[in-house]
């Protein structure tokens, strides 16, 4: 791979790197589609697909109605400008300096809500819950822990089915609101209740429980337009990275907090 087209690709993969607080939530302009080659042939960048514009497109060129990864383009570069690489690559420099200062800028304005994940975080990896060194989503760990502790207690017995059906129906009257809604029908309730714990437009947080006799089991995903992701208990960071899709502020995050305290709440305060 030749030097600028390294240059290239080492700066949109700084750009497309994970933030917190969320790109999604920050003001910032994607750059415009040009053609980079120096032939005939037409090798456009940043390989934004019909017409949607996203962050992770940067580490794309498109040829035609083919993607191709930087990483994989070995074949296109003897037809691309170097100038117009260069300029690709001062152009991610320029977006990844943006975004590091508009998340710095919104956890000054939210300096008391960031303060409180902090300090809850400190005190979770001060008692060994996870030894994963602290990067920009340890914020997100207080919101991880909880939902993860409701699949545990769910996983040892702690929380029978009637207690997920007496919340999905309180929610249902309003007595337990908080942004929180049922998913599933009431008349679905023998076998599973599905919650929506929080909604973007964009991404949804999804709380599903399986009710089997006398046992619950509980999981959580978030839904996006084209995807779903897991949340699983191997890596708080990996979790949070996926969180961070409804929750992309200290304000956000700790409304989520609330949100689920409401359920370990209405678990029994088992979970």
């Amino acid at each position: 791979m030749k030097e600028e087209t390294m240059l290239l690709l080492g700066a949109a993969r700084e750009a497309v790197r994970p933030r917190w607080p969320h790109p999604n939530v920050i003001s910032h302009h994607l750059p415009a589609e040009r053609n980079v080659s120096r032939t005939s042939t037409i090798i456009v960048w940043p390989g934004y697909k019909g017409g949607k514009q996203c962050l992770h497109h940067l580490l794309n060129f498109r040829r035609a109605s083919s993607t191709i990864p930087i990483e994989q383009s070995a074949s296109l570069e003897p037809m691309l400008d170097r100038n117009e690489v260069l300029q690709a690559t001062r152009e991610c420099t320029e977006l990844s300096q943006h975004l590091d200062r508009m998340a710095q800028a919104i956890r000054d304005q939210q300096k008391a809500e960031f303060g409180a994940l902090i300090a809850e975080t400190n005190a979770l990896l001060l008692v060994g819950v996870t030894d994963e060194p602290p990067g920009d989503f340890a914020p997100l760990f207080p919101v991880i822990h909880r939902m993860l502790t409701v699949c545990r207690a769910c996983e040892n017995g702690f929380v029978r089915p009637d207690a997920f059906r007496k919340l999905a129906s309180d929610i249902i009257a309003r007595k337990t609101h908080l942004g929180i809604c049922v998913e599933s029908m009431p008349q679905e309730y023998g076998q599973s209740v599905e919650f929506i714990i929080a909604n973007t437009g964009e991404a949804r947080l999804h709380l599903y429980t399986e009710l089997r006799g006398e046992r619950a089991f509980a999981s959580w995903f978030v839904a996006e337009s084209e995807t779903v992701q897991y949340i699983a208990g191997h890596s708080y960071t990996a979790s949070a990275i996926k969180v961070s899709k409804v929750c992309g502020t200290p304000h956000e995050a700790l409304a989520l907090k609330q949100r689920l305290d409401v359920i370990i709440s209405a678990l029994g305060g088992e979970a």
